[in-house]
């Protein structure tokens, strides 16, 4: 081993040690995340598969207590409505401030509007509830790669359309587990 190189393996390791981490007050973060499932849903008994993809952007104003306005973009591959959206709304997330692994805990609400791009089919309105939970690995004192879990709760009421074989207004409810793998960029 070249002297050159254990000095480099050196001066890395002390860099990534003493390196602060930025989720304290102050501080915003721009990232987002990406996330597959399959939904289950109760009635009637379906499952579909769900790409998401998640940006944010949010502040601390408190250490580790970040505040966010999330917008979502979904590809919904429903076997019958294939479905392009977009939802917004808040969150919240405290983190656990360890070291260069950040565990976190949180949890958002998102609410949408789909006009179905079906001739006959109605509109409806998504209402969704997620539980998240992860890690951030900082791997500067700046950026984080995010891997995370979300348990989501989600409510959608349709109006029927012309054609549509269903009560005036019907409430759809699924639940989805999604894992999710992001990046994010903190700054003060």
């Amino acid at each position: 081993m070249s002297y050159k190189y254990v000095l480099c393996v050196l001066f890395l390791i002390s860099f990534s040690i003493s390196a602060q981490v930025k989720i304290f007050k102050g501080c915003y973060s721009i990232g987002g995340s990406i996330s597959y499932s399959e939904r289950s849903y109760q009635h009637p008994k379906a499952t579909e598969t769900v790409f998401e993809f998640r940006p944010t952007i949010g502040y601390f104003f408190i250490d580790n207590l970040f505040t966010s306005i999330n917008i979502n973009y979904t590809n919904d591959k429903d076997l019958h409505y294939p479905k392009e959206s977009w939802s917004f709304g808040p969150g919240i997330r405290y983190y656990f401030q360890l070291n260069r692994i950040v565990p976190f805990a949180g949890i958002n609400y998102m609410l949408r509007h789909e006009d179905p791009k079906f001739e006959y089919s109605g509109s409806h309105n998504t209402e969704e509830i997620n539980f998240l939970g992860g890690v951030n690995y900082f791997l500067s004192n700046s950026v984080a790669l995010e891997l995370s879990i979300i348990y989501s709760i989600i409510d959608t009421e349709y109006e029927c359309g012309p054609t549509d074989n269903c009560d005036p207004a019907y409430l759809k409810e699924s639940n989805a587990f999604r894992l999710g793998l992001g990046v994010n960029y903190f700054l003060d």
